[in-house]
């Protein structure tokens, strides 16, 4: 629940910095990096809280079916793994373990193959329904290899991450303005 109400809270926060730099005079260089970045969190708050929300607090993932051989790599060369960020990104940001039997996650099962007759086998009566989770089109997760580690992020993730990453500069160049600002008005 704490990780679906992080969610709501990202999408909140961010539509707040989208308001606040639509309301004040900045470079627009700077409004652009800050409301682009705060727009892609906003939208990863908005699909990480609501796949949560209506799947009883749980993010569904599909385990099955990922080809670790071709999934995306990055920052996991020699170079890299040596260095504070992969040491920091592996330390304090472990390996989301989907098969944990009490984690946020759930594992959705594979889909059930239909025989070339067309015809469905019925399940045995009692049998439970497996899950499906709802709304897992703005979610779904993908396998990454980062820092030499396997992970599974969500669209989510990688929009909230992008967000950051276009929004720290834009930041940057605000606070450096004010500074600017400051330092001529004292002189």
């Amino acid at each position: 629940m704490i990780s679906a109400l992080f969610g709501w809270f990202w999408l909140i926060a961010n539509l707040a910095v989208v308001w606040l730099a639509l309301t004040r005079k900045l470079n627009p260089i700077a409004r652009s990096l800050v409301v682009g970045g705060a727009l892609l969190g906003a939208s990863a708050g908005l699909a990480n809280g609501l796949v949560m929300t209506v799947n009883g607090w749980r993010m569904p993932v599909e385990s099955h079916g990922i080809d670790w051989g071709a999934v995306p790599v990055f920052l996991s060369g020699p170079e890299h793994t040596e260095r504070f960020y992969c040491w920091a990104f592996t330390e304090y940001a472990p390996v989301p373990d989907p098969w944990k039997p009490h984690g946020i996650h759930i594992e959705v099962p594979p889909p059930i193959e239909t025989p070339p007759s067309g015809a469905a086998d019925a399940p045995p009566a009692g049998t439970p329904e497996p899950f499906r989770p709802k709304l897992a089109f703005l979610d779904d997760r993908h396998g990454f290899v980062i820092c030499g580690e396997h992970t599974i992020l969500s669209k989510g993730d990688v929009m909230g991450v992008l967000g950051v990453v276009l929004m720290l500069p834009g930041l940057l160049l605000v606070f450096l303005g004010w500074t600017w600002r400051k330092l001529r008005r004292k002189t």
